[in-house]
């Protein structure tokens, strides 16, 4: 917790709403595949569940 105080490490990941283009959609290393260009992908902004966030689908 230390590290955290003092480097001032952010634990809390970005809202869906700051783009799809921060949100990995691989395994999250630098460089990996985002959502920004996924078909499947879309911010719904007013869910009536989660308020913002991501929808995804696997169906074809």
């Amino acid at each position: 917790m230390n590290k955290v105080v003092t480097d001032g490490v952010h634990l809390m990941p970005p809202k869906f709403s700051s783009g799809l283009g921060v949100w990995s959609s691989q395994d999250g290393t630098p460089g990996s595949d985002t959502y920004a260009n996924n078909l499947n992908a879309a911010f719904v902004p007013a869910d009536s569940d989660f308020g913002g966030c991501l929808a995804y689908s696997t169906s074809q």
